[in-house]
């Protein structure tokens, strides 16, 4: 073996000494090696190939990124109109300055076919640093250093440059002008960018109500915008539409190329909002709660006016405010964030007597010509005063009580009603429960104020309207029942959806909500309401000076109540034997005997008042109301009827979902005490037309819902929903229950049902 291994190796020594051998003998490997090589380069591109990424890098994506772009088209967003189709607010536009300072950024002159500079050359810098100065107020030093400073941090070259903050939200009048004058010495490489943006035409104008819409991002102006709080914000997934996408190509310095746009998702706009609302109603109470407030400068005034029979809110602003449209005093010390109309609650003082009243005379125990002593009353271990005890005790009527402002009266009222009835009245008149209007967001929710609790001598309180808290809008829906024959409508502020691509919209409708009380209890007890006014020796709305009521309508006869309540602090109420320290308020209905409209204003911690203060608000404004004629909103000429697609709402908050679909424009029934839905009277999937009743069965204890003006359409849905027994008689519309509103039923309970025309 071992001379045979010798004799290998000699026979390979003498091949490696030939080059032909060495020669072939490298070129295998270098074969082989190639070989391997494409064939690692062959697995690897065909990995690449087949999950387009590297190294976790999606490279369509990066591609598209280098090659491609995506620009964003802003949906517009819907106008927001008063009753009559004025503009409350709208979309406009908004632009920014930039400077193209690429030398890239070049053209060809269509006349001489000559290669021309479309970026700024410095030669201009100092000329538009004077313009720029001029119409922005931009520091003529600061526009050179921005022009001279043309390198990105990695010292490449910017395609284009901005000016910071008063570069932007420039007006398009403002545009045009610093055009003329770059066009007039034929400078090149200023242009504009458009932004959206909201224009407030009426400026100081329900400003808390209609709220605004403000860029999403405010460090982007391209974010689009979004509605902050008011309706603009309760309303903004109605008001927004949806966005559209288009790509465009891009050159190899990553700039768009003309021509190349391309739409990839269509934009949807927004549809427009129509409020209940009457400019010029609304611009005579702007101005009117201003002269008031630089007389009185109260802490807090509201204001609002609505229609008696149908709810709509036709004015309405509070004090301190803010103009919408420059944003002047907006966010500035002492400003209320709130709104006051859903959001406050407060205890309403005096005018809390309508109510009182109208409840005793609704159940026979209000006497007009009864008598009670007044001046002091005990109710357990608290004395309870008349404003004017100290005058000592003296005989009144219950007519007197009201029109006097007894507290003593009408807690003598209230316990000859006994405080389980007289609580079920508050409940009756929707105290205590949000009225669920669609103007609360997240950020702004609606108050629900609060019930007296069951101590014997809060019960007794809030028969004059302290120990009990309520709501501006749950207020004016009590009033309803007084003013609409019994019938208790719900407050709106929004009139019609018009989807103005689709051709459809959504037209509110009345809406009654219950009838706590008899038409004829109404019609006594604004008869009642007559005397706060005229009676010269009871009547707190009496004036001497004038010979006559302080509050009017134009000469119409009015239904008064004023108020004057104690204001509760953190260590108890507040003093009231300071005028400063106490909530004033007045309730009128004009004209007494058919009630058009509501009026409703509350003045909190004036500094200075009179007799006559708010007199100045409601007299001249109520006076214009009685001249105008307020047409009823139809649906436009040629429109159709949207329906209302229903979802599944099981599991979700009853008021939110209630909220929801008010906005809809659907009318939302709550049936029991609890705060969870536990199914729906329509199923997911299925479309109603506006104004259709929704029921929504809650968890919790099984309640007797007031189903006065249902159909037995509806009336048939209650009874499947709530596994009731229903026996009904008559025909047409309900009015009448064997079971009361409120009141506790259970499963196969016989509850009668009565209807008529």
């Amino acid at each position: 073996m071992r001379l045979f291994d010798k004799l290998v190796n000699r026979i390979e020594r003498k091949r490696s000494d030939n080059p032909i051998y060495n020669r072939r003998k490298v070129g295998k490997s270098l074969f082989l090696a190639t070989v391997f090589i494409l064939g690692v380069f062959t697995v690897r591109f065909g990995m690449i190939i087949s999950t387009g990424e590297i190294k976790g890098t999606d490279l369509t994506k990066s591609a598209n990124s280098t090659y491609y772009g995506t620009t964003v088209q802003h949906a517009t967003r819907g106008t927001i109109y008063d009753r009559y189709g004025y503009p409350i607010a709208e979309d406009a536009t908004s632009y920014s300055v930039i400077a193209i300072v690429s030398k890239s950024y070049t053209g060809t002159d269509s006349e001489t076919g000559k290669t021309i500079n479309l970026f700024v050359e410095e030669k201009n810098y100092n000329r538009i640093a004077e313009i720029l100065n001029q119409y922005l107020g931009i520091d003529k030093a600061d526009v050179i250093s921005t022009l001279k400073n043309n390198k990105a941090k990695d010292g490449t070259e910017l395609y284009q440059v901005e000016f910071g903050n008063k570069g932007k939200n420039i007006s398009l009048s403002t545009k045009e002008k610093i055009v003329a004058e770059l066009d007039k010495e034929n400078i090149k490489g200023i242009d504009f960018e458009d932004h959206p943006a909201r224009m407030y035409p009426n400026g100081q104008f329900a400003s808390h109500f209609i709220g605004l819409a403000q860029l999403k991002d405010s460090d982007d102006d391209q974010s689009g915008l979004t509605g902050s709080f008011g309706l603009e914000a309760a309303y903004n997934s109605i008001l927004s539409g949806t966005d559209g996408v288009s790509t465009y190509q891009k050159d190899s310095n990553g700039n768009p190329i003309a021509n190349t746009y391309k739409e990839t998702k269509k934009v949807e706009n927004g549809e427009d909002v129509y409020t209940t609302i009457d400019t010029d109603l609304q611009t005579y109470l702007e101005t009117l709660m201003d002269q008031l407030q630089e007389s009185v400068n109260a802490k807090e005034l509201t204001a609002t006016l609505m229609t008696a029979d149908t709810g709509e809110v036709l004015a309405t602003t509070q004090r301190p405010t803010f103009n919408a449209d420059t944003k002047e005093g907006f966010g500035v010390e002492g400003y209320v964030w709130s709104n006051l109309l859903i959001q406050s609650n407060f205890e309403p003082g005096s005018t809390m007597k309508i109510f009182t009243t109208a409840a005793a005379q609704n159940e026979g125990k209000f006497d007009p010509n009864g008598t009670y002593t007044a001046g002091t009353i005990k109710v357990a271990d608290t004395e309870i005063n008349d404003w004017d005890y100290q005058e000592g005790a003296r005989t009144l009527t219950f007519q007197q009580a009201l029109s006097n402002s007894s507290n003593v009266g009408m807690v003598t009222l209230e316990k000859n009603l006994t405080d389980p009835t007289w609580r079920d009245y508050l409940s009756a008149f929707g105290f205590g429960v949000t009225t669920n209007s669609g103007l609360n967001t997240n950020k702004e929710s609606e108050n629900s104020g609060s019930l007296p609790t069951e101590n014997v001598v809060d019960t007794a309180m809030s028969a004059y309207g302290q120990a009990i808290n309520v709501t501006q809008i749950q207020m004016l829906r009590g009033l309803t029942a007084v003013s609409n024959n019994g019938k208790m409508v719900e407050p709106h502020f929004v009139s019609k959806i018009a989807n103005t691509e689709a051709n459809t919209e959504k037209v509110v409708q009345q809406e009654v909500v219950g009838q706590p009380i008899t038409a004829d209890t109404a019609a006594k007890t604004r008869e009642y309401m007559i005397k706060v006014g005229t009676d010269p020796i009871y009547g707190t709305a009496y004036s001497h000076t004038k010979g006559g009521p302080i509050y009017e309508a134009g000469g119409a006869t009015v239904a008064v109540k004023t108020g004057t309540a104690q204001i509760a602090g953190s260590n108890g109420y507040l003093d009231m034997l300071d005028a400063s320290n106490l909530l004033y308020s007045v309730v009128i209905m004009a004209p007494s005997d058919n009630p058009k409209y509501i009026m409703y204003l509350t003045m909190k911690q004036p500094e200075h008042v009179t007799g006559l203060s708010m007199s100045e608000v409601t007299n001249p404004l109520l006076a214009r109301a009685m001249e105008t004629d307020i047409t009823p909103v139809t649906a436009s000429n040629g429109s159709s009827t949207a329906q209302i697609e229903i979802e599944d709402y099981s599991g979700k908050s009853v008021n939110n979902v209630a909220t929801e679909l008010r906005r809809s424009m659907l009318q939302p029934v709550i049936i029991g005490s609890g705060s969870k839905v536990m199914s729906q009277s329509v199923a997911k999937g299925k479309k109603l037309d506006p104004n259709s009743k929704l029921l929504l069965l809650s968890d919790g204890q099984l309640t007797m819902p007031d189903v006065t003006d249902w159909n037995k359409e509806t009336l048939a849905a209650f009874e499947k929903l709530a596994d009731v027994k229903l026996k009904i008689s008559g025909s047409g519309k309900a009015n009448g229950q064997s079971v009361k509103a409120g009141a506790d039923i259970s499963a196969g309970q016989t509850i009668e049902i009565t209807l008529a025309e």
